[in-house]
C-alpha cells in the first residue's frame, strides 16, 4: 500500500533536511533530493512491521490483589452509602 506524505525541507549549514511532520520522521542530505531519497526511506522503515529475533517466552506471574481491593471496594462502599437518597445528575434516584 502506498500512502503520500507531506515533505518539509531546508536548509541546515551545508546539509538538506527533510521531514515528513505527520508522524515527526526526518533525514539529511548534501542536497534537497539526497535529503528526500533519504526521507523516503526512512519512512519506510518507520512503517516496516518489526520482526523479533527470537520467540518471546511467555510466563505467568500471580499477584495477591486482595488487600487493595478489599480496600477499594470498602471505600466504593463507603461513598455509595454517603450517597444513598441522593438524586444523580439525571434526577435518578440512587437508591432506587
Amino acid at each position: 500500500m502506498k500512502r503520500a506524505f507531506a515533505a518539509s525541507v531546508w536548509q541546515e549549514g551545508e546539509c538538506y533536511v527533510a521531514q515528513a511532520p505527520e508522524v515527526d520522521v526526518a533525514s539529511y542530505g548534501d542536497n534537497a533530493d539526497e535529503a528526500l531519497d533519504g526521507l523516503r526511506e526512512a519512512l519506510e522503515l518507520y512503517f516496516e512491521p518489526p520482526t523479533p529475533e527470537f520467540a518471546p517466552k511467555i510466563r505467568s506471574v500471580e499477584v495477591d490483589c486482595r488487600c487493595r481491593s478489599d480496600r477499594l471496594l470498602g471505600a466504593f462502599n463507603a461513598k455509595a452509602q454517603r450517597c444513598k437518597g441522593m438524586r444523580h445528575a439525571r434526577g435518578v434516584r440512587l437508591d432506587a
